[in-house]
């Protein structure tokens, strides 16, 4: 397919519009930095890129085509996301928020004495102040990331990257132009593969966005409390104050942001982890192997993922449970740790190792004496039976 004339116009528009609202952000977080702006001028200029990169976004659903693979597979992923999927995937992200701050209460410690011994560690500073102010800034980006699901635009502002999800009613008013579409370079007319694909689009894919979009009620407001909470600390610990602390919250310096980012998506089981890259490895290679005798890569991919539709989060939760679970594994991430010389991995790892640990100990000593149950039977006439007559139900604590 080929763009028209008129498309290309219309291209060399929208992308200058982009670039003049990248610019002009990027001036204004500059300007506020060195205190010469309001955060209302900010406000402006980011309602003008998000515009912008909406209309480029609008662009690219109707002109760049997607093979079938990028299209089926997002689809079949979105269509098997249910509202239980969904609360599960909330419920993870708020354990482990609640988790994290005893995971920081034990670590703390740890990580001083690690330091003490010449090990890389974050002069950060532990404080009630930065679990209120990373909760002033949940309730926030809460409202944002409603917000911001209504629309199907990215909370965060970043490089504009070609939209990967589905953006249905686009789509399907695309594939009802007549000049919307680009045309085929054989032919010479609107493409029909492709309004064929915007048709799919904007049919099945309208539940499978629903759902991505809901995704992110769950995520961004827990990314943005621990993002905010690290930079809290962190500030904290260099000993800034009043004024100076909130500058530094609101623009640190450029490592330090992708190191607060890098946190949120750890907490949210976004990071890329080595169990995650393992399994997304092993799933490439059945991919890679099913195209050496002779499958087209898009069916492949479209077969194996069919099998197995979500692997990074999966893989990372169950990264995060064993560590909890299981000192084993724990002593692994202690270990690599230990050898990247960083002191706040090695004491986090072992600070799950402890809670882990006390938790199994207590409740085996529940159980034990006679004040905890287990699941109790398999059957269920058994099981109401048990809860009936019995003097402790299954799953109970006397």
């Amino acid at each position: 397919n080929v763009l028209t004339e008129q498309q290309e116009k219309e291209l060399a528009a929208i992308t200058s519009r982009v670039f003049d609202a990248q610019k002009a952000y990027a001036a204004v977080e500059e300007k506020i930095a060195n205190e010469l702006a309001d955060d209302s001028a900010l406000d402006s200029a980011l309602q003008e890129l998000k515009e912008a990169q909406k209309q480029l976004d609008g662009f690219t659903v109707r002109t760049v085509e997607r093979n079938y693979s990028e299209l089926l597979v997002p689809i079949m992923q979105g269509n098997l996301i249910t509202l239980k999927s969904q609360a599960i995937n909330v419920a993870a992200n708020y354990v482990q928020m609640m988790l994290g701050a005893g995971v920081d209460l034990v670590s703390y410690p740890i990580e001083k004495v690690l330091s003490l011994m010449g090990m890389d560690a974050d002069p950060r500073k532990l404080s009630l102040l930065s679990y209120v102010y990373g909760a002033r800034k949940y309730v926030s980006a809460t409202k944002q990331s409603v917000k911001d699901a209504v629309n199907g635009q990215d909370p965060d502002v970043t490089e504009w990257r070609q939209y990967r999800g589905f953006a249905p009613f686009r789509a399907l008013q695309a594939a009802m132009s007549s000049d919307a579409l680009p045309v085929d370079s054989q032919t010479g007319k609107p493409s029909v593969r492709q309004r064929l694909k915007l048709l799919l689009e904007g049919t099945l894919a309208i539940p499978a966005e629903t759902m991505f979009r809901l995704l992110s009620l769950g995520d961004y407001n827990v990314r943005k409390y621990t993002e905010e909470v690290f930079l809290d600390q962190l500030g904290r610990g260099y000993g800034l104050t009043g004024e100076a602390l909130a500058r530094f919250r609101k623009n640190p310096p450029a490592g330090i942001k992708e190191r607060a980012e890098q946190r949120g998506r750890q907490m949210t089981f976004q990071d890329q982890r080595a169990a995650s890259m393992a399994a997304q490895g092993l799933t490439q290679g059945i991919i890679n192997f099913l195209n050496r005798l002779g499958v087209p890569p898009a069916a492949s991919s479209f077969l194996v993922r069919s099998q197995v539709p979500f692997v990074k989060t999966p893989s990372n939760i169950l990264d995060e449970l064993a560590q909890y679970l299981s000192p084993v594994y724990a002593g692994i991430h202690i270990l690599s740790g230990i050898k990247n010389n960083d002191a706040r991995y090695t004491s986090e790892a072992t600070a799950k190792m402890i809670i882990g640990g006390s938790a199994t100990y207590v409740a085996s000593m529940l159980i034990a004496n006679g004040l905890a149950s287990g699941s109790g039977l398999d059957d269920d006439e058994k099981r109401m039976r048990s809860i009936m007559y019995d003097t402790l139900p299954p799953n109970s604590i006397n």
